[in-house]
């Protein structure tokens, strides 16, 4: 009897680890199989991906889509001499005006007096802008240091050939509204009208025929007269 029960007993436990064994055996293969399923979906995933994405970045971008080039601003070269901060020949962009020339050359010195030029005007390749200094605006008439080059005589000069004007003083009929706004006893609306005048009317023939234009009379002519030549 003693001996069938351990039979017994060597039996159970047999088919219990064989049991043991083979669940064991079916959870490895379950895992397996998960593991195989999971990776299995994520290369289909990516490979469903992939062609969408290679198609975006195969698209050519048309030649007419391209913004085109933009075209290099029009420069020109001034000359900025006088009482600056440092003088010199400056590339400015097209349609600069005297206060961008000053600007770029660091500015009016200290004795400088930036405001004796018409610091609205317009410039033009090849031009040049001398500031003048206190004691030369002093010594001399501030329109001898206007600024001068290609430009000068400005609108409204009557396309006369006279010739250029003598040092310090200002021609009649190639001056400008800011050269003869500078003169003595001279007003801002009284000049525009001298450069009105001779647009209409032509060349002045001698200087009494400004008495003519509106706002000059005798007494500022005879102010003028000094700072005034043919």
């Amino acid at each position: 009897m003693a001996e069938n029960r351990a039979v017994r007993a060597g039996v159970l436990g047999v088919v219990v680890a064989l049991v043991v064994g083979l669940v064991w055996l079916g959870f490895v293969r379950y895992q397996a199989e998960a593991r195989a399923l999971q990776v299995e979906n994520s290369t289909d995933a990516e490979v469903a991906v992939a062609p969408a994405g290679e198609a975006a970045t195969a698209l050519p971008v048309a030649a007419s889509d391209a913004a085109p080039p933009a075209a290099p601003p029009e420069e020109i070269l001034v000359h900025v001499a006088g009482a600056v901060v440092k003088s010199g020949v400056y590339q400015l962009p097209k349609g600069a005006r005297v206060a961008d020339a000053i600007a770029a050359a660091g500015g009016a010195a200290g004795d400088g007096v930036p405001d004796a030029l018409n610091l609205a005007e317009g410039l033009a390749d090849g031009q040049k802008v001398l500031v003048p200094t206190k004691k030369e605006l002093e010594a001399a008439p501030p329109v001898a240091f206007t600024a001068s080059g290609p430009s000068a005589g400005g609108s409204g000069s009557g396309g006369t050939s006279a010739k250029p004007a003598a040092p310090g003083k200002v021609n009649v009929n190639t001056g400008t509204v800011s050269q003869f706004d500078a003169l003595p006893g001279v007003t801002p609306t009284a000049a525009k009208n001298i450069v009105d005048y001779r647009t209409k009317y032509g060349p002045f023939k001698k200087l009494d025929d400004l008495d003519k234009v509106s706002g000059i009379g005798p007494a500022t002519l005879d102010k003028m007269r000094p700072y005034l030549t043919f």
